[in-house]
């Protein structure tokens, strides 16, 4: 039987391959294999071999359970990578011919540090939709959950799209392909968006991710040509600077340290860069500058702890402050931002501000 403990371990942790910073990530149903109880248990103890990491190194992770097949020089193109490194290559404007996938999978794919993730939203290998064969390789008391397919299905997917939706908000990466059509409602359920377009790939975007739903890359029909369109896509996306929405700003006099002048600009749903430049009424003290970029999630444009600056640029003696905002639209030429900004090395003290923005309408 499977070790109980690790498979719960790896079912709830382990998502992948390739590195969360990467700007493409990959998302598929769940990775081919389980060809064996013997194979899932190498699996198994190469996952944690390598630290139970979230992803772990593509190669590194195959390696350490005896599969070397698909890395070594001149190995054949594994068919489902085939077209996600074609887009791959082609998001990074290089060649997407046979011999140029083939290097790429033998030395970048899936590699920790490399610009590319691989999610898979199940976590237990299969070799086709219909297997189940975890029933027999688990016990009833250890793993209830893994007795049927459908009961697999309602214990893991929903934590799973949790996790993967709080990934891609923590992460931001540029571009993020859903491959499987027929599962659409599935991917939905992790962007919340629903994706546009008569043709694939279908698209939705969400501050400053791209999202893109593609057939699965061994279905029938012109699937290169799919994955070709997308991988242009993504490079244009990828070398896309957002463009200047608003600009504004908004200046006090009436703060109990002196005059403050603040800059605000959107630049997509995602971001708000943020400058703030104070003159200090202490002596030997000088005027401080924070600078710093507020990111959405759920709903609130927030920055980490970033340290105060004196105005040519080195560390403040105040110490540290953060920013958390709301965006109001009033219009479609204005909007409003209404927050704090707030000094975190003075117990958290606020000081809160409005800002009326003008639609920029050049880049």
């Amino acid at each position: 039987m499977l070790n109980s403990v690790l498979l719960e371990e790896f079912m709830g942790r382990f998502f992948g391959y390739g590195e969360l910073s990467a700007p493409i990530w990959f998302i598929g149903m769940e990775e081919s294999g389980g060809e064996s109880i013997e194979e899932i248990s190498g699996r198994l103890s190469a996952w944690a071999a390598g630290g139970k990491k979230t992803l772990d190194d593509l190669a590194a992770f195959h390696a350490r359970f005896g599969d070397n097949s698909r890395f070594a020089e001149n190995a054949p193109v594994q068919s489902t990578w085939k077209e996600l490194m074609r887009f791959a290559l082609l998001a990074r404007g290089q060649k997407d011919d046979l011999e140029s996938i083939r290097k790429y999978q033998s030395t970048e794919f899936g590699r920790l540090g490399g610009h590319v993730a691989l999610l898979e939203l199940m976590p237990l290998p299969k070799r086709s939709l219909e297997d189940w064969p975890y029933a027999a390789w688990t016990t009833p008391e250890a793993s209830p959950h893994l007795k049927t397919r459908a009961d697999y299905e309602k214990a893991i997917r929903a934590p799973r799209v949790a996790a993967i939706r709080d990934l891609i908000t923590d992460r931001e990466p540029k571009v993020v392909v859903f491959y499987g059509a027929t599962y659409q409602k599935r991917w939905e359920a992790i962007t919340r968006l629903k994706f546009k377009g008569s043709t694939f790939p279908k698209i939705a975007r969400n501050g400053s991710t791209t999202f893109m739903l593609m057939s699965h890359p061994v279905a029938r029909g012109a699937v290169s040509e799919q994955y070709r369109a997308g991988g242009l896509l993504a490079k244009k996306r990828l070398k896309q600077r957002p463009p200047l929405k608003f600009r504004g700003g908004i200046a006090y006099d009436n703060w109990h340290t002196g005059s403050r002048a603040q800059r605000f600009e959107l630049r997509d749903n995602g971001t708000i860069d943020f400058e703030l430049i104070s003159k200090v009424d202490e002596p030997g003290v000088p005027d401080y500058h924070f600078i710093a970029t507020a990111k959405l999630s759920h709903g609130i444009y927030s920055t980490e702890s970033t340290q105060l600056l004196t105005v040519d640029g080195r560390d403040h003696p105040y110490g540290k402050a953060r920013l958390s905002c709301w965006v109001d639209e009033i219009d479609s030429d204005k909007i409003k931002i209404r927050g704090q900004w707030v000094d975190v090395d003075d117990d958290e003290a606020p000081y809160p501000f409005n800002a009326t923005l003008p639609r920029i309408y050049s880049n």
